[in-house]
């Protein structure tokens, strides 16, 4: 379970792309994706008063094996850089984000699942969970909230896409060899209470999403994979107008606050006259809300470098 719990919680930034996608017809396919090419996801340098580079790169959780996303511009800012920034440190503590989860996502007392999602059909939401190999019954004492990420986590198990493939695990893995450090922007417990602290109303909104996308989480998820390995940005949001994210307070709580919060930090260590090389999800790079442009909202120059 704590690998389950690990795999959701890694799934987290790239999910609220995910639920953007709007409906798509027809059952789930469960082949491994497998992306070709050298990809050239988007990068930005960030320069201080100090003339200090800082960067910021958008990131995917879980990535097929072998996928080649590294440059010679990426390597160049790895090593430019002086520590690794990213959403949260210390993700090895399987247990700990177990029991995070556990204590925030489980209540007892809840309506039925079925129940929380008045426009699916009771017999539509069991096709779409027993089609990804998860039942009703394992979420019943879940929370809305927690019961949506489960569902898009779990959606994306039998896709290839690995923890150990994804960008911050290779990252860590290059910053530690260097002997660079590694910081988070935010704790477990911060990121999973932005969703605990939705209302009902908004938990339940992303609880249909998520069946909604799981019915064709192949297909979906390959084409954000596409867009971040050509470094589209912003095609990442597209679906934003008629997605979960259509929803002003889902976006605030989601995307907005947090973007905000870290492009405090950022100004923090850069002021600091520090180097960081900050990699966060990348639903978090694209739009005039995203970290690159709130950055230069501040007044510091920032470059689209790939």
């Amino acid at each position: 379970m704590t690998k389950f719990i690990r795999r959701v919680f890694l799934f987290f930034a790239l999910w609220p792309a995910f639920m953007m996608t709007s409906a798509c017809t027809g059952e789930a396919e469960q082949r491994a994706i497998v992306v070709h090419g050298q990809g050239r996801p988007a990068l930005w340098q960030v320069t201080g008063t100090q003339g200090n580079k800082a960067y910021i790169f958008g990131t995917v959780h879980l990535l097929p094996p072998d996928t080649r996303w590294q440059t010679p511009t990426i390597g160049k800012a790895i090593r430019q850089s002086d520590s690794l920034v990213t959403e949260v440190a210390g993700l090895d503590n399987k247990a700990a984000i177990s029991e995070i989860f556990a204590q925030m996502g489980i209540s007892s007392g809840l309506p039925p699942i079925a129940k929380r999602i008045p426009s699916a059909p009771v017999g539509a939401t069991r096709a779409i969970l027993e089609g990804i190999d998860i039942h009703a019954d394992r979420l019943q004492k879940m929370e809305s909230w927690a019961a949506a990420v489960t569902i898009a986590g779990a959606a994306s198990s039998g896709l290839g896409m690995e923890t150990s493939s994804g960008v911050e695990s290779i990252l860590q893995t290059i910053f530690h060899a260097a002997g660079k450090p590694h910081a988070g922007l935010e704790t477990a417990a911060q990121q999973f209470g932005y969703f605990d602290r939705l209302p009902e109303a908004d938990q339940r909104l992303l609880l249909a999403a998520a069946l909604r996308s799981a019915r064709n989480a192949r297909a979906e998820t390959k084409k954000m994979l596409d867009h971040w390995m050509d470094g589209r940005a912003d095609a990442l949001l597209v679906g934003a107008a008629t997605g979960a994210l259509a929803s002003p307070k889902l976006r605030e709580s989601l995307l907005d606050t947090r973007n905000q919060n870290w492009a405090r930090q950022m100004s923090v260590l850069i002021d600091q006259g520090r180097r960081p090389f900050v990699a966060v999800g990348a639903a978090h790079v694209a739009g005039p809300s995203g970290l690159p442009a709130l950055m230069a909202a501040k007044g510091y120059k920032v470059e689209r470098i790939q």
